[in-house]
């Protein structure tokens, strides 16, 4: 019964390209990484020993963890539900991550510490290609709402 639930969903599933689900399944790892390094017990103790910049540090990256979060948990909802919905919030949420990089670079590097973890400096060598597959997976679901719209 609840394999049938699941196969009906899947065969039901936006057509969407091999890229687009490559991307999807890129940016999840990505993501997953920066949870578990945002979670990760080294980090809670480096950030609230140290100056105020390192807990700064940890109150940001625990804040963020929230938006992660609720995308994780949105995304794959709206993926299934309406290419339209999934759309406006892929790219707020791509947004919101360009603006965090940005932000990063410009400002906080200077400004906050974050502990010297393979993990984290990972989670901040791999940004650029999550933003990339992101604005791939935008350009992908824009074009294929569109294209839709049009057949019917």
């Amino acid at each position: 019964m609840v394999l049938g639930k699941v196969l009906n969903i899947w065969s039901n599933r936006p057509r969407l390209s091999y890229m687009f689900w490559f991307c999807l399944l890129l940016v999840y790892v990505f993501t997953i990484l920066a949870v578990a390094a945002i979670l990760n017990a080294d980090f809670e103790k480096f950030a609230m020993q140290g100056p105020v910049a390192q807990q700064a540090a940890f109150k940001l990256s625990t804040l963020r963890l929230g938006v992660i979060l609720i995308a994780l948990i949105s995304f794959p909802i709206l993926l299934f539900k309406s290419l339209d919905y999934l759309y406006k919030f892929l790219v707020g949420i791509t947004a919101w991550a360009i603006v965090m990089y940005i932000d990063d670079h410009l400002l906080l590097y200077k400004v906050v510490e974050y502990p010297n973890v393979g993990a984290v400096n990972f989670t901040f060598a791999s940004r650029p290609f999550g933003i990339m597959a992101m604005l791939w997976m935008c350009f992908e679901v824009n074009f294929r709402q569109n294209s839709s719209s049009e057949l019917i």
